[in-house]
Formats: C-alpha cells, sequence, structure tokens
C-alpha cells in the first residue's frame, strides 16, 4: 500500500474516532418519541442559577406535546421514556411520571405577551408547531 493511501486510511480513523467521541458527549437539547407525543428535553439539568418560578400541573398533552398544564414542557436533561401506554417518563430527581399526574417544582416560564401562540422561542430546540400553546416552562424537580 502506498504512503498516500496509507495516510488517508489514518485520517479517516482519526474522523472517525472524533466523529463518535462528540455524538457521545451530546450535551444538546433533544426531542423524545413515544408513539406520535414530542417530549422535548432541554440541553440543562434546568438548575442555570438565576430567578426560579414555581412550575406544577397536570402532565399532560399539549397538542403533540408532553405538557404541563396548558404549557409545553421541557424536561430535564436524561429524561427518558419508560412506556407509551400509558405514557410515563422517568425524570431525573423526580421519578416516573405519567400523564394525568400532577408535579410540583422550579424552573423558568415563558408567556408570549401577545396572547398569540408560541414560535420557537425556547433557544436550545424549537417547539413544533403541532404543540400550540401560549406558554412553555422549563421544569426542574426540587
Amino acid at each position: 500500500m502506498g504512503t498516500t493511501k496509507m495516510r488517508l486510511k489514518a485520517a479517516c480513523v482519526v474522523c472517525s474516532s472524533l466523529l463518535l467521541a462528540l455524538s457521545a458527549c451530546g450535551g444538546g437539547a433533544e426531542e423524545l418519541k413515544a408513539g406520535n407525543v414530542r417530549i422535548l428535553v432541554s440541553a440543562s439539568s434546568g438548575d442555570q442559577g438565576g430567578a426560579d418560578v414555581g412550575v406544577g400541573g397536570t402532565v399532560q398533552l399539549v397538542g403533540d406535546c408532553l405538557g404541563i398544564g396548558n404549557a409545553v414542557a421541557f424536561w430535564p436533561k436524561g429524561t427518558k421514556v419508560v412506556s407509551e401506554d400509558p405514557l410515563t417518563i422517568d425524570v431525573p430527581g423526580e421519578g416516573e411520571i405519567s400523564v394525568g399526574d400532577t408535579v410540583q417544582g422550579a424552573g423558568g416560564s415563558h408567556s408570549t405577551a401577545s396572547g398569540s401562540d408560541i414560535d420557537s422561542s425556547k433557544p436550545d430546540l424549537p417547539i413544533p408547531s403541532s404543540c400550540p400553546s401560549k406558554s412553555w416552562v422549563d421544569f426542574r424537580p426540587e
């Protein structure tokens, strides 16, 4: 094998290793799916400093998204789908939560001043248009 081919092969191995390492780091917000339901997961655990507000209510569907009350919810990093029927997620620091459960925690919230549906105002993950709401919340267990 020529020197050029060996260097090219070595470069491919290095690039593949870097891509694998970067994908393992994750770190970004993500959208989980449970059937047709979208579970939006924040890029952080929710503890980012700043002023928290009380976040609580009944876990329910807001369009196609799993929300709290009438707000689209961003669940903390590490949230996983446990079951699709009944829809149940496992939230770090809180445990298993199903549709219809009542949750109480802290976090941040945002509402549109105009009363129109929010667009993709959450900075780390766009809110799907199939999840119409006038507000979103970052949920963090207390």
